[in-house]
């Protein structure tokens, strides 16, 4: 159906068809940020089970990577 500007309006058919793909869409979207909330918990676990690990280990690399990337920032803020 169009409109009298040219744009055509969605109806019945065209509108259920839309709203079932937003669904879809919704859907996957939820799907997708529980993997992601899945993910990010294992990587959670895993990183404070190294550090109770090995803390010393891991103090020394969070230093050494803040020395290297304040070097790099200082570097390229001039």
């Amino acid at each position: 159906m169009t409109n009298g500007n040219g744009t055509t309006k969605a109806t019945g058919p065209d509108l259920g068809h839309v709203l079932e793909m937003a669904e879809r869409a919704r859907e996957k979207v939820g799907e997708a940020a529980e993997r992601a909330q899945h993910a990010v918990r294992k990587a959670d676990n895993l990183l404070v089970a190294k550090v109770r690990e090995n803390p010393i280990l891991v103090l020394s690399v969070a230093v050494g990577v803040g020395y290297v990337l304040g070097r790099l920032v200082s570097r390229f803020g001039r």
